[in-house]
């Protein structure tokens, strides 16, 4: 299985403090969506197009939750609880394939 590590702190709705956490992580690729494809954005509370990867949410949480206990219990108590169910996706310029 293809993994991708998180380079640059991601975009999203969490503080910047928390997105910072997820810089050094290593998470297994589930998808890779090129242009055209489309993602979620919560902020904006739209659709918008962007190269992003994909990663099943309970696994980025629990790798997350190794070096930042903190920053995963800020998701946990903020996400929708149907949403541990679902994908994160990360930009492209925001990840390195490995």
């Amino acid at each position: 299985m293809k993994k991708f590590k998180i380079i640059s702190t991601p975009r999203g709705q969490a503080p910047e403090e928390i997105r910072k956490e997820w810089v050094g992580i290593t998470l297994p690729l589930k998808e890779f969506c090129q242009g055209g494809s489309h993602e979620r954005n919560f902020v904006l509370k739209r659709q918008q197009e962007r190269s992003f990867v994909t990663v099943p949410v309970k696994k980025a949480l629990e790798e997350l939750e190794k070096k930042s206990p903190l920053a995963a219990q800020w998701f946990y108590s903020n996400l929708p609880e149907f949403f541990l169910d679902r994908d994160f996706s990360f930009g492209v310029d925001e990840v390195e394939i490995l």
